[in-house]
């Protein structure tokens, strides 16, 4: 069973629009990535898993968002999701983004630092926050970003894991994502990043509440890219 952390989580406000606002900054240097017997197979295993991310979580029903040409350029996904979950009695939302990549360079234009600031968020924070994730305590990146648009600051907040083939546990930072991947069992395979969004409106306990159902609806997904090339 996925829990979100008792720690206190800052309200936030999704922007319109598609969440995602990528740039491509390929900078991780030359990892050594051939294609492993069995990796094709491997990626439509993942992909299969994150079309089965259930529609329902709770009482929230999910709305997939599109994404654009720009993205699928710059990331070259073997897999995405973008989707907005929400209570239609009473509006409380959360939304969830899963990308795939089978080169692991191409998840630098994912990285929310890299991603946003290059479209006008500012960094305001960044800290890690434990989650419980897969039955066992484990280690997410939370960050806010917030910009002036039109004159109305907005902010949102961000809970973000890598999972990466071969390996037990996710994986928070980007640094730790490039060694794991220098691994011979993992090179060639790729890896994924989660993003979870939450809204300013909803109390404290709402957005915990929300982050715990999404972590635990991914869990097959993060769990089949873990298991890597059977």
């Amino acid at each position: 069973m996925a829990t979100a952390s008792k720690r206190t989580i800052r309200s936030v406000s999704i922007p319109g629009g598609t969440l995602l606002l990528l740039i491509a900054i390929m900078t991780l240097g030359n990892i050594g990535q051939g294609t492993p017997a069995g990796a094709q197979e491997y990626f439509d295993r993942v992909a299969a898993q994150i079309d089965a991310v259930p529609y329902v979580v709770g009482d929230w029903f999910g709305m997939n968002l599109p994404y654009t040409e720009v993205e699928v350029q710059m990331l070259r996904p073997n897999k995405m999701l973008q989707r907005t979950y929400q209570d239609p009695t009473t509006g409380q939302k959360a939304s969830l983004s899963i990308v795939h990549c089978t080169d692991i360079r191409d998840m630098q234009g994912h990285f929310p630092p890299n991603c946003y600031p290059s479209h006008g968020w500012n960094l305001d924070s960044s800290e890690l926050m434990g989650i419980t994730f897969d039955g066992r305590e484990q280690q997410a990146r939370f960050y806010v970003f917030s910009r002036t648009n039109r004159g109305t600051r907005e902010t949102i907040e961000i809970v973000s894991f890598f999972a990466v083939p071969n390996s037990e546990g996710i994986v928070s930072e980007m640094d730790a994502l490039s060694n794991a991947a220098k691994n011979p069992q993992a090179a060639g395979l790729g890896a994924a990043q989660v993003q979870i969004l939450t809204p300013a409106s909803q109390s404290q306990a709402t957005k915990n509440l929300m982050i715990s159902k999404i972590l635990e609806a991914v869990e097959p997904v993060v769990q089949t890219v873990q298991e890597g090339v059977k």
